[in-house]
């Protein structure tokens, strides 16, 4: 049996299935996504401090962290429409629940890196430096912007730190660099941290903020790190592979890279932060 259509009934089959396979969702702005991204990394970074073996250790920051967790649902539900919106949702709800939960530091960390990572997939934006920061620039700024509060050598020892809460962050806090990638230090730089001595310093160019971020990201490194991971970059292909390009170091976490490129991660982490433009050789 043949179905004889007539021209209109035809065109409008066309358009049902025109419309209804074009993804008519809208792109989220660096506006709105950044803040989310800056919660999303301290309720990462912060939770295990203050919640141990289900027992919170500081209730004022406790409480902020369910603020901050929140907070990251709410404005997930106001970016645009996407297929993946849904899956984005339930993420940041179970998140949400484990933190009033007072469940275990890690699988708050697991969530909050699976939660950066879905975020990103779905609402793409360029949050990475546009060519390699110049080191010199970023030791300039940290001098004249960041050592008062946190101490010339970033120990969080500043000549204005005394009395600052929270206290200024100790760069070379190992443990915490680890779970922090550049684009968090980028984030804070950014927009600062509500509540807290921390100001925004949007002020400063685009530019000198990704120096700076690479500047304090490579403090808790050590100059043998530095010159290891320099040469594992030269000679072994599989560093090229766990980091090609800048916008995969800004998003890199110490912790993360161990896991594709297990016992040199900090080594090369360090040597690309102190020398980034060894992705561009000259």
């Amino acid at each position: 049996m043949t179905l004889h259509l007539s021209p209109s009934a035809a065109w409008l089959i066309v358009l049902i299935v025109f419309f209804t396979s074009v993804d008519t969702s809208q792109a989220a702005s660096r506006e709105e996504v950044l803040p989310i991204l800056q919660m999303i990394d301290y309720v990462g970074v912060d939770y295990p401090t203050f919640v141990q073996d289900g027992q919170v250790k500081n209730p004022a920051e406790y409480a902020e962290q369910r603020e901050f967790s929140a907070d990251i649902r709410r404005r997930l539900a106001a970016l645009p429409e996407t297929t993946g919106k849904a899956a984005l949702m339930d993420l940041a709800a179970e998140m949400e629940s484990a933190v009033d939960d007072k469940s275990a530091g890690a699988r708050v960390q697991a969530l909050t890196a699976h939660l950066t990572q879905l975020l990103l997939s779905n609402y793409p934006v360029t949050i990475s430096p546009s060519q390699a920061p110049d080191p010199a620039v970023g030791a300039r700024v940290y001098q004249q912007q960041c050592a008062g509060c946190h101490g010339a050598e970033g120990n969080g020892d500043g000549p204005a730190a005394a009395g600052l809460s929270p206290a200024p962050t100790n760069f070379h806090n190992l443990q915490r660099r680890n779970q922090r990638n550049l684009l968090s230090y980028y984030n804070t730089l950014t927009l600062g941290v509500t509540g807290t001595p921390m100001a925004s310093y949007s002020r400063l160019s685009e530019s000198e903020r990704w120096a700076l971020a690479f500047h304090v990201g490579q403090l808790a490194f050590t100059t043998e790190q530095q010159q290891a991971g320099a040469a594992l970059w030269a000679q072994d292909p599989a560093a090229r592979k766990a980091i090609p390009d800048l916008a995969s170091l800004a998003q890199a976490t110490p912790l993360a890279l161990s896991s594709t490129y297990p016992g040199n991660a900090q080594a090369l982490m360090a040597a690309l932060l102190a020398n980034p433009g060894l992705f561009n050789p000259s």
